[in-house]
């Protein structure tokens, strides 16, 4: 309470009454940044939308500093000349019944022997586009 602010308007008589009671909720800062209540650092920086690399002393031991911990993952990298390329394929499987999927069965054929306009090939060929492979 802000006491020193209210003193020069007079004088404080006790009501004995109760007038607000502490409550236990899991918004209540300390749990946020306490791991012993289920707490910790992402919780706490979801709950106040934080966007920069926090430095915070979540305990009497323990200090967490973003900046450093994960400094060498903010320095610029040099891109390789001919970088790796990693392709994804999924399983390609024969169901009969489901007509969305028949018309994209290989039925056995090696997808490298597929022609180029087959939907497979064309599927593919749009996925590793939209993955920036090719």
């Amino acid at each position: 309470m802000y006491w020193q602010k209210l003193a020069g308007r007079g004088m404080f008589v006790p009501t004995g009454k109760i007038t607000a009671c502490w409550t236990s909720h899991p918004h209540q800062r300390h749990k946020l940044v306490s791991e012993r209540y289920g707490g910790g650092i992402n919780k706490l920086r979801n709950h106040y939308k934080t966007k920069t690399p926090l430095r915070i002393r979540l305990s009497k031991e323990k200090t967490w500093d973003e900046a450093k911990v994960y400094s060498s993952y903010r320095s610029e990298c040099a891109l390789a000349e001919k970088p790796l390329k990693i392709l994804i394929v999924g399983e390609l499987a024969y169901i009969p019944e489901d007509k969305t999927h028949a018309d994209n069965d290989i039925m056995g054929v090696s997808v490298f022997d597929l022609p180029e306009d087959s939907p497979v090939m064309q599927g593919t060929r749009e996925a590793l586009r939209k993955m920036q492979l090719i």
